[in-house]
């Protein structure tokens, strides 16, 4: 038999001697730390999926959420409370083909806490109707914000290849406080065919 396969078994062994429950679990913290338990594991195609849907999971949950007292409203017959209003915008922007293209724009905590803001951006559309994905970045990436506070962001855009002929790419993107959608931003970029 393999040392790889008596693993288990040397660990147990190693751990009887700790008695407690909560010592056995401290002793084989300890052995992790002193990598005697084996190299990590490399990422796999399943772990990749499970992060994915565990993703995917919190946005469902937190949709749920939001929908829950609507849910609730409308079962017990009374009237439903207002939905929370999202404000949209749209920022224009020009841009050349293969060039990249910086925008900025103006993000403010009405809000009467301080907040994270995080961007969540989705795939761009073309005039054509082409969904493409376009790197983005955010400066700075993640502001914290005080009530009231305003904070001016540069959005950052990889135009390398897109719409060679010209055209209008619309770079949709969410913007979220302590996770929850508070803005839609479209920056409408007119993007000119390179000289």
């Amino acid at each position: 038999m393999s040392s790889t396969a008596q693993l288990p078994f040397v660990i147990l062994e190693r751990l009887r001697p700790a008695g407690d429950p909560a010592a056995a679990a401290d002793r084989l913290v300890a052995l992790s730390r002193a990598g005697r338990l084996g190299p990590p594991t490399p990422p796999t195609p399943y772990r990749a999926a499970q992060t994915a849907f565990a993703a995917r999971e919190r946005r469902l949950q937190a949709e749920d959420s939001l929908a829950a007292p609507l849910v609730d409203a409308l079962r017990s017959g009374m009237p439903a409370p207002a939905p929370a209003v999202v404000e949209q915008q749209t920022v224009p922007a020009r841009a050349v083909s293969g060039a990249p293209v910086a925008v900025r724009f103006i993000v403010e905590n009405a809000r009467a806490m301080p907040v994270v803001v995080r961007f969540r951006p989705a795939e761009a559309r073309t005039s054509a109707g082409e969904d493409l994905w376009v790197p983005l970045r955010f400066v700075p990436a993640r502001p914290s914000l005080a009530p009231g506070e305003r904070c001016t962001v540069l959005l950052e855009a990889d135009l390398g290849g897109v719409l060679p002929g010209g055209g209008v790419l619309d770079l949709p993107l969410d913007v979220l406080f302590d996770g929850a959608l508070a803005q839609k931003l479209w920056v409408r970029v007119q993007v000119e065919p390179a000289p």
